[in-house]
């Protein structure tokens, strides 16, 4: 039977939620768990407490694809304030050190924005969830430890509709898997002179490949829950069922027996065969392929192969409805 017709079922999927400045990743999953009455519900991709919009939250079987989700890049629009360095790199913390930005000029602002594009190496933020000796950074910070944070390669592109108000830089950027724009915050201050910077404002736009304005924001969700709970069976830009997700990944169908099969962890002889042509690919390029397999009879994910360079079919992720 499909999800559509199957309203008691779990629901398994994407739903792009634009989340509320102060309220943490984890409170917006408490909240859609308790509006939804579903345990099974986890996110792809932390915002800060201070960060606004597109926070990714997965649903039901949805949750067994966020490593597929988190490695795509993230897209910002941020407000970085010039001539203040806080201890958590944002307007969240305390204030460490202030210094007068008083003969910095445009022209050295822009250049010093422009400056930190592309992979660079930038300093993990103190209060992050990046481990070392085994202990995340910041439970050591929160204790008063002294935090010998690591460097890290970071990539910042696609910088557009920059700005400058004294003493507020404006900017919009991409940047890869593990960046943190706090670190860039911080490191725009030390090239100006050291006037120190920190985040006052952050926006996640994108989501690859999702991005906000499909999104609806928290509370809405929560009314549109309440008042209409066939909202996940009718068309919505917020939420996107399961079969429906990792669209950039090559996709093939199965039926009758060889779903069986798949299903108990064996792939169907007929699959093994039809995937010659990605095995070949993985081998040539010495990268592996990831195939998503959809049942024939009820349209529903059933697994992510992966075609491994000279290491044949593997199966990575089973579904189960």
């Amino acid at each position: 039977m499909s999800q559509a017709n199957n309203k008691k079922s779990e629901i398994n999927g994407v739903l792009l939620i634009d989340k509320p400045s102060g309220c943490t990743s984890h409170d917006v999953v408490y909240r859609v768990r308790r509006a939804v009455n579903q345990k099974a519900v986890g996110h792809a991709g932390t915002l800060d407490p201070m960060a606004t919009g597109l926070l990714v939250v997965l649903l039901g079987q949805a949750t067994k694809i966020s490593d597929y989700l988190l490695n795509k890049n993230k897209a910002y629009q941020l407000q970085a304030k010039l001539g203040v360095l806080t201890d958590t790199l944002d307007a969240d913390g305390t204030i460490t050190k202030e210094k007068s930005i008083e003969g910095l000029t445009e022209a050295q602002i822009k250049e010093a924005v422009f400056k930190l594009q592309g992979p660079q190496l930038f300093r993990v933020p103190a209060f992050s969830a990046v481990k070392r000796d085994g202990e995340a950074l910041y439970k050591k910070a929160r204790a008063g430890e002294v935090v010998i944070r690591p460097l890290k390669e970071m990539n910042f592109f696609n910088f557009e509709n920059y700005s400058y108000s004294e003493p507020v830089v404006s900017l919009e950027f991409s940047c890869s898997k593990g960046s943190y724009v706090r670190s860039w915050a911080e490191m725009l201050g030390e090239e100006l002179n050291d006037v120190g910077s920190h985040l006052v404002g952050l926006r996640r736009i994108v989501s690859a490949p999702f991005k906000s304005e499909s999104s609806i924001a928290l509370e809405a969700f929560e009314k549109e829950i309440k008042s209409n709970p066939d909202y996940f069976y009718k068309k919505s830009d917020s939420f996107i069922p399961l079969e429906h997700c990792l669209e950039n990944i090559k996709t093939v169908t199965i039926s009758g027996g060889d779903e069986r099969l798949l299903s108990n962890g064996q792939i169907p002889n007929d699959l093994s065969r039809r995937l010659i042509p990605e095995l070949k690919q993985a081998s040539k390029t010495e990268a592996s392929v990831n195939i998503k397999v959809i049942s024939g009879a009820s349209g529903h994910l059933l697994s992510i192969l992966e075609a491994r360079p000279k290491n044949g079919l593997k199966i990575k992720r089973v579904f189960n409805y």
